[in-house]
């Protein structure tokens, strides 16, 4: 049955997702070829003929297009030659029920273009074998990972600019939409908006000095600052050069900027950093991303709002962070772009937004990255702190919309009481994000003292940073 075949198949080693629709479990793996009706898959469970399956791929060629599509298992059988221990056990024949003309097109396109068409099938195999063989731990992520510094986490804090900015002001200022869309949408309800003369050095060094009053620590036994600001407040000098001077410091004090995942960059420096011999350490991050940028699709604006957080990281014998670690994907820096007045704008991004945020309108680029980078990144922490997930407390993920947060509990599959949900109250705060959470959390009571915290943040770049803290 695997040779009745219409259409030429080419080698092709894709990363793949797959669903049986009677299950909720998203699973990663990989392809051996492709062609216009149908595909064939590595699996590590036995699969009945004729049943449906849900495909998500994606092609590379040369830029990154995803593809979904609705199938139907024609055939199965052993894939000879995998090692003990590896889950991929059968080579599945796929044949596509619902595609879609985008999608067809896209995959038509791939195959017309690949340099394989013509290829040998068993060198594929045995490079496919060995990919499998290669990456079976820790597919699909390469990353940092910092297990256990001599780290205490001395003193939480957040600040909120005055003003609330509802749904309501955000359509007066242009948006074509009503308030039950938005919160639809993107689950936005009102959100901080810092004054014209409010800095992201204000904030921070706001922020700084309740850490230094609650700590007990003088200004001058600081070993570090680190800010990552969302947008700098200028090109020069660096922003924590600002706050240094606001709160009459001396130690050195430098920027990091990783978009969303900037603040828990910083804390894994910090941490590197204070295991080379060094105490104290602010890491501070602020947002004035709502209130900044330069925003032509008003929608875009609803998403972000302004606020600062941080903490005061000390040494100890005893390690609050249990582990960090850090990913980057450079293949999608187009997807998310805030140009500056001399950036060289990619030839990928309309030229109508030349001088303001831009955000790709195609989805499946963000969804379909956190299907397949989102869940290893975070299990590969929880192995690092060496605990496993249904111990963890409070889980802070990050929330750029609505969708996508939800769409990142069901991949990871937590329990929904479990997470803190302030997106609908303060926006999607960028690198200020997680220190936030942090300080509302205990604030609130909800996090105590001994609770175990996984925090994630992801975004433009695309970027990734995780934690795993005992409070």
């Amino acid at each position: 049955m695997e040779e009745n075949r219409t259409a030429t198949r080419v080698p092709a080693i894709l990363n793949t997702l797959y669903q049986n629709p009677s299950s909720e479990t998203l699973n990663r793996t990989f392809s051996k070829d492709v062609c216009q009706d149908g595909m064939c898959i590595l699996v590590g469970e036995r699969l009945t003929e004729g049943s449906p399956i849900s495909l998500t791929v994606t092609l590379s060629d040369p830029t990154v297009r995803v593809i979904r599509a609705e199938g139907q298992v024609i055939w199965q059988r052993a894939w000879d030659g995998v090692t003990a221990g590896v889950s991929l056990k059968y080579m599945t024949g796929i044949r596509f029920t619902n595609l879609g003309n985008t999608n067809q097109s896209h995959l038509n396109q791939f195959i017309v273009r690949s340099p394989h068409r013509s290829g040998n099938m068993n060198g594929v195999l045995e490079a496919l074998r060995q990919k499998v063989l290669s990456r079976a731990e820790s597919f699909p992520v390469q990353m940092t990972l910092l297990k256990s510094p001599p780290v205490r986490i001395a003193a939480v804090a957040n600040y909120f600019p005055d003003q609330v900015v509802d749904n309501e002001e955000i359509i007066r200022s242009g948006l074509d939409a009503t308030d039950a869309t938005i919160r639809r949408a993107l689950g936005a309800v009102e959100r901080r908006a810092a004054s014209p003369s409010q800095s992201n050095a204000e904030m921070m060094a706001r922020i700084a000095k309740q850490l230094l009053q609650e700590s007990n620590l003088d200004v001058s036994q600081l070993n570090r600052i680190i800010c990552s600001a969302n947008p700098p407040d200028c090109a020069a000098p660096n922003v924590a050069s600002i706050v240094q001077q606001k709160i009459g410091a001396s130690c050195p004090a430098m920027d990091l900027e990783m978009s969303c995942a900037g603040w828990l960059a910083g804390v894994d420096l910090a941490s590197r950093c204070i295991a080379t011999g060094e105490k104290y350490i602010l890491v501070l991050a602020s947002s004035l991303v709502g209130s900044r940028i330069n925003f032509r699709n008003r929608m875009h604006r609803a998403i972000f709002g302004d606020g600062a957080g941080g903490v005061l990281l000390e040494s100890s014998e005893r390690s609050d962070i249990l582990s960090a670690g850090l990913w980057t994907d450079g293949r999608y820096y187009d997807k998310i772009y805030v140009p500056y007045s001399w950036s060289q704008i990619p030839d990928s991004i309309p030229k109508e937004f030349s001088d303001s945020f831009f955000m790709s309108g195609n989805q499946e680029d963000f969804f379909t990255t956190m299907e397949f980078y989102l869940r290893p990144f975070c299990e590969r922490l929880w192995e690092a702190a060496g605990v496993s997930k249904d111990q963890i407390d409070h889980f802070l993920l990050h929330q750029p919309s609505m969708p996508l947060f939800e769409y990142s509990l069901k991949t990871l599959a937590v329990p929904r009481e479990k997470v803190m949900n302030l997106f609908p109250q303060y926006g999607n705060l960028v690198a200020a994000e997680m220190p936030v959470y942090i300080a509302e959390g205990i604030q609130s009571g909800r996090i105590h003292r001994g609770d175990l915290v996984f925090a994630v943040a992801y975004g433009a770049g695309f970027t990734m940073g995780g934690m795993v803290m005992r409070y």
